[in-house]
């Protein structure tokens, strides 16, 4: 997460905490979970087949 020093500069300064690395999963392949409340709506359009 060291590529954007200025986002942990400006969220250090604002925050006391780098709320963006806190965010992201420790463990590669951990699916994201969103912290939004109430969550999101399903997709608008079903996902698309491969199957013709």
């Amino acid at each position: 997460m060291d590529t954007f020093p200025i986002a942990k500069r400006e969220e250090l300064a604002a925050h006391g905490a780098y709320r963006t690395k806190d965010l992201i999963p420790e463990k590669p392949g951990t699916p994201y979970r969103t912290h939004l409340d109430p969550h999101p709506r399903p997709a608008r359009h079903p996902a698309k087949s491969n199957a013709n």
